[in-house]
């Protein structure tokens, strides 16, 4: 399940952040339920201080205290602070049928409205701990951005703003109030942590910090986000890097299995090309392209949430060479076009066999089956016999347009024999 949290819909069925009311009957906490449309109705989310919390004691001359602020407020939640004092917080979704944690697999979470009295005093401050994956502000913020160290990052108001200029909408902010915000985006996550810190000179006054889900400021891919790996390109016969130890069984991550039967793994670098097996006397060379893995799981480019994200590396294509005494073959084993003349197109991907020579035959015989939802290439020469699977992204990830770079490529060698093997 994903978080597009929703404060405008949501109702409190607590309120007393660190037994200081305004509701003092309720769990000393506050609690919010019906954010996410799709949650069922016993999972909420639960803010509990972790320090002491100390709210304002009034907000204006016989006004009301700062925590009749705290709670909701239109459709962003609230908390109030004192002046010249910080609470740290714990939030957590939970599931309330039993007190278990409850994990969405996204969530964004923003700070809205971080800004200062007039004259530079009371500034707001929120440190978050670093188990987000990666945070938005726009191109002119105006929110100063620091390490805090203990693996923390602040954001720290520099301007002076009223409450004239606070925002009414989460997902409609003008420029100005753009600048003031910053959105955490959280995967797998069922707790995190933040410090609200409000500068001083101390009063008996204080400042509301406003939060809530996504925001209009998440309007391009993160810088951490890895680009997309460039389309498979016709290998280069001996061009591979160093090679890691010959495999029998190569499978996503890619996970090796040797040809005695122990498993390893090999993290190769995306775009590069590697040599997996090279046996000159044999005249046998098969090769592999790394590029960007990705697996199910909450993503995020150019604007839109995905239901897959990358994570580490595996095989986007593969060449089989040959060579014989009057002439060499090659067969390579795709998920996208190589523009080569001859090629086939298989449900999920290329093969292309090239080369040969009227006085010698085929170095080189290869099939093509279905078997299930992957395509399945058999190859053999007279040293080698395999397989190569070409596997489709889950349907579940909706990638038609993209299944291109979302197609690997696994191998399996079923026999080998060379001058000082025969398996």
């Amino acid at each position: 399940m994903s978080g597009f949290l929703d404060f405008g819909n949501s109702e409190l069925s607590a309120n007393n952040l660190g037994g200081q009311g305004p509701e003092l009957t309720d769990p000393e906490y506050i609690e919010y339920t019906n954010l996410l449309e799709l949650l069922p109705e016993e999972i909420v989310l639960r803010i509990t201080n972790t320090t002491e919390y100390p709210p304002a004691m009034i907000e204006s001359t016989n006004g009301p205290k700062g925590v009749d602020f705290n709670g909701l407020s239109g459709q962003f939640g609230i908390i109030n602070v004192l002046s010249d004092t910080s609470v740290k917080l714990k939030f957590e979704f939970i599931n309330t049928t039993d007190e278990s944690p409850y994990t969405l697999e996204g969530l964004y979470f923003s700070w809205f409205d971080l800004d200062q009295g007039p004259t530079g005093n009371r500034q707001e401050k929120v440190i978050l701990d670093n188990t987000f994956d990666f945070y938005f502000v726009s191109n002119t913020t105006t929110v100063i951005i620091t390490d805090e160290g203990d693996d923390r990052t602040g954001f720290c108001s520099s301007v002076p703003g009223t409450a004239q200029d606070n925002p009414m909408d989460p997902l409609d902010l003008t420029p100005e109030q753009e600048d003031k915000a910053v959105t955490a985006f959280y995967t797998n996550v069922h707790t995190f942590c933040a410090e609200i810190m409000i500068g001083g000179p101390p009063n008996i006054h204080g400042r509301n910090l406003i939060y809530g889900g996504m925001s209009s400021i998440v309007s391009s891919p993160p810088p951490p986000s890895p680009p997309p790996s460039p389309p498979p390109a016709p290998f280069a016969p001996s061009s591979g890097l160093s090679p890691p130890p010959p495999g029998a069984v190569i499978k996503s991550d890619p996970h090796f299995q040797g040809l005695d039967g122990k498993p390893f793994d090999f993290n190769g670098v995306a775009g590069n090309v590697y040599v997996l097996l090279f046996h000159a006397h044999d005249g046998l060379e098969l090769i592999a392209r790394f590029a960007t893995a990705y697996t199910s799981g909450m993503g995020y480019v150019n604007g839109a949430v995905l239901p897959y994200k990358a994570k580490g590396t595996w095989l986007a294509s593969i060449g089989l060479r040959v060579t014989g005494a009057y002439s060499e073959e090659y067969l390579i084993v795709a998920p996208s076009s190589l523009g080569a003349a001859g090629e086939i197109h298989t449900r999920h991907g290329y093969v292309l066999h090239h080369g040969g020579h009227n006085e010698e035959p085929g170095l080189i015989t290869y099939t093509i089956a279905e078997h299930g939802s992957i395509d399945v290439v058999e190859f053999a020469s007279e040293s080698l016999e395999g397989q190569a699977h070409i596997v489709p992204p889950p349907e579940a990830w909706e990638a038609s347009d993209d299944s291109g770079r979302l197609t690997h490529i696994n191998v399996e060698i079923l026999r080998l024999s060379i001058a000082d093997a025969d398996h």
